[in-house]
């Protein structure tokens, strides 16, 4: 979405929370394998189905755990796509964090 619109809202969403909580910001933890189009309109089938490879996680020695923070929850398949990369190299998931649920 960041090409699109020239941001991206999660990030300054995360950014918020970040600061809010005293905490870390790390966005480069997870990078998606490709971009495809908007999953946006697709079934919860289709969309769990299509994000299923589409983050990847590469490992930093300092993060022990991490919360995934994205702007819109629909059927929760991104998170979990995102949260299933973290787990695979060995970074504890705790859990998402959203601002809207559509």
């Amino acid at each position: 979405k960041r090409l699109r619109r020239g941001y991206n809202q999660a990030f300054w969403i995360a950014w918020g929370v970040s600061k809010a909580w005293n905490l870390p910001l790390r966005p480069d933890l997870l990078s998606r394998t490709h971009h495809e189009s908007s999953l946006t309109g697709l079934s919860r089938e289709d969309r769990s189905h299509r994000s299923q490879a589409l983050y990847v996680s590469k490992r930093q020695r300092e993060v022990k755990a991490a919360v995934v923070v994205d702007d819109v929850l629909t059927t929760g398949s991104t998170m979990l796509a995102c949260g299933v990369a973290l787990e695979r190299i060995g970074i504890r998931w705790g859990g998402a964090m959203t601002l809207a649920l559509a």
